[in-house]
């Protein structure tokens, strides 16, 4: 997990109560971005990630960062709105807990779609691949009160 040095942090981004990063100063080179626009773009998993120095942040650590100086070992977006970076709607959680609260267990977010995948006497079974989180979780579903 990265931690963004504080100074850089404050220096180069201010939070907006909407739940983004703003950036402080324009910027130069491929992607230029003006002082106020949001930082961060929104990746294939859900989650807003930004460019600083060459390293990558996650958007959501960052401000979490912001508010209270240091990141715990995972942040959970309590409404499941993986954009909604308000620093009232996260939380510090474990990743145990995280994976507990998930409402489509058994379905797991890959590049090439939304995999359904059980493990049952000690086989796995992959149940395929879905272009949507909802399609995979009904599917891992109906697999479950069939089984």
């Amino acid at each position: 997990m990265l931690h963004m040095k504080a100074y850089d942090l404050t220096a180069y981004f201010a939070y907006h109560p909407s739940g983004q990063l703003l950036h402080r100063h324009n910027t130069r080179g491929r992607g230029a971005k003006k002082a106020g626009d949001p930082a961060g773009t929104l990746q294939p998993n859900g989650y807003l990630l930004l460019m600083f120095k060459r390293k990558r942040y996650y958007v959501h650590r960052l401000i979490w960062q912001y508010h209270y100086g240091t990141t715990p070992e995972a942040i959970e977006h309590i409404n499941g709105d993986k954009t909604d970076n308000r620093i009232e709607n996260l939380r510090a959680a474990s990743r145990k807990a995280i994976a507990q609260s998930r409402t489509s267990r058994n379905v797991y977010w890959t590049p090439q779609g939304y995999a359904v995948r059980f493990i049952r006497d000690g086989e796995r079974i992959d149940l395929g691949k879905y272009p949507t989180e909802e399609e995979a979780t009904q599917v891992a579903e109906e697999f479950r009160h069939a089984h």
